[in-house]
């Protein structure tokens, strides 16, 4: 038996229920990717198709959604493939009423429950049910007992899970789900009965290793297409699933997405015509067909950032580009900063270089506000700063404490803890992809650190230099949440 699994289609994203423009969008690409991985199932003739949850992005599609959706099932199904899908977190763990999902080989797992499909290679056991959210540990074994999968005899035995399993891994970072978590289901809590589970949520494909034993093999099929920048190097397709006498194999199916580029622009002192040409240069050069985001960083002038209108820029200077741009990143010299650190606005000097925010005494107020907060943890707690370059990293000690990372006009960047600041430190120079700005270490031009004893020593200098100085790639502790300009 053959069965073509595939999650996270995400139908509805960025697909507006009324059109104004004429620039491709990423919600058309989704549902292209989505129809070209269902047309795997005529090409390799599986006996069914499985979608592990995601199909739509919301729980209220908008009827071009819903059908662009269904209308690739409905097919499947006319042509003799059952199709069985199961609701996802997006959904709200409830997929939308719709006469389309209604055929005789069409099963929505609204509930616990099991399907069973006679096929010429044998009898195959689709168990799932829908997403659980934070599930206990006795919640998840509840809803498989809940399937009834028990009651069915068959040659293969499926689940199909919209859960977080331990020691999955998503991101740039590579995060890694452990077990503890409220939304964290633990790979030995799937009974070895099943020969394969079939997982949708995380959207990278993997197969996590076996918990204990040799089976069920626990996989992420990843979804159709990058939904998002922190897929941008992964491969995308379905995977396709293989019983022969109830052992399992899998393959994966990889077809070809629009690639992803992320370019950071530093735009202090910068005037808007520099920018558009930055910005016109940069277009002009990304890979073709390509979905690329420009992620802005700098002290500049609100008025600078006024009605760009970049995007539209963009699709008359490369219509093949889906093309967004950001300033989260951006610290502005009016209104931002208040009355907690009195400054001027930023001035270009006689050579046009940018002339950072001041207070008496001709340095950063910034940088004063961080010298403060520096020598404020008890004589014992603080041991001393330790200049460095990025080459020199490796110098710092291996030890507890804080990081800050500054510019070349000494502006302050960047502020992290660690528990081994030699190794932390490095790490961002290996790769700094997974900060919302990739590459943003090369801005850096020198590093300034501090020993700690303890890690919440760490954490609480760390937010209080955040609070006080906002450094621009500190995302997650100086934007506030809907901040930013629109």
């Amino acid at each position: 038996m053959h069965v073509l699994h595939l999650a996270d289609s995400h139908i509805g994203a960025d697909l507006p229920r009324r059109r104004r423009h004429a620039r491709p969008r990423r919600g058309d690409d989704l549902i292209a990717s989505y129809r070209r991985v269902l047309q795997l199932a005529y090409e390799h003739r599986v006996d069914a198709v499985v979608h592990a949850g995601d199909v739509f992005n919301s729980p209220r599609p908008t009827t071009d959604a819903v059908w662009a959706a269904t209308e690739p099932l409905r097919a499947l199904a006319n042509n003799g493939i059952p199709v069985v899908v199961i609701p996802g977190n997006h959904e709200r763990s409830a997929l939308p009423e719709a006469l389309l999902l209604h055929h005789q080989l069409i099963s929505v797992l609204d509930r616990p429950r099991t399907v069973r499909i006679e096929t010429d290679n044998g009898v195959l056991a689709v168990s799932g049910f829908p997403y659980l959210r934070r599930p206990t540990r006795a919640e998840f074994m509840n809803a498989i007992e809940a399937t009834g999968w028990r009651e069915h005899r068959a040659d293969a035995r499926m689940l199909v899970t919209h859960q977080a399993f331990d020691t999955a891994v998503c991101g740039p970072q590579h995060y890694r789900f452990r077990k503890g978590g409220d939304d964290v289901v633990a790979r030995g809590d799937v009974p070895s009965a099943f020969d394969y589970v079939a997982a949708g949520h995380i959207h990278r494909q993997q197969r996590l290793k076996p918990s204990k034993r040799l089976r069920p093999e626990i996989v992420y099929a990843g979804s159709p297409d990058r939904i998002t920048f922190a897929e941008i190097d992964e491969p995308k397709g379905a995977m396709l699933a293989s019983f022969d006498g109830g052992h399992p194999q899998h393959r994966f199916l990889e077809h070809d997405v629009r690639p992803m580029s992320i370019h950071p622009l530093a735009v202090s002192g910068w005037s808007r015509t520099q920018l558009l040409d930055a910005v016109e240069a940069t277009v002009r050069n990304v890979p073709h067909g390509a979905v690329a985001q420009m992620r802005l960083t700098g002290v500049t002038n609100p008025q600078a950032l006024v009605r760009l209108n970049l995007p539209e820029r963009a699709f008359a200077w490369r219509e093949d580009v889906i093309f967004s741009y950001t300033v989260r990143g951006v610290e502005l010299t009016k209104d931002e900063l208040g009355d907690a650190l009195p400054m001027e606005v930023v001035s270009n000097d006689a050579n046009g270089a940018s002339a950072a925010p001041t207070m008496n005494g001709g340095k950063p107020a910034a940088f004063i506000e961080i010298e403060r907060l520096l020598r404020t943890p008890d004589k014992e707690i603080g041991i001393g700063l330790l200049p460095a370059t990025p080459a020199t990293s490796r110098r710092l000690p291996n030890t507890c404490g804080i990081y800050l990372f500054y510019d070349e006009s000494d502006r302050l960047v960047y502020v992290g803890k660690a528990s081994n600041l030699r190794s932390r430190v490095q790490s961002h120079f290996r790769d700094s992809a997974g900060n919302f700005f990739a590459h943003w270490t090369r801005q850096v031009r020198s590093i300034r650190a501090m020993q700690l004893p303890d890690e919440q020593s760490a954490l609480d200098l760390e937010s209080r230099i955040i609070e006080e100085a906002r450094p621009a790639f500190n995302i997650a502790g100086r934007i506030p949440p809907g901040g930013g300009i629109a």
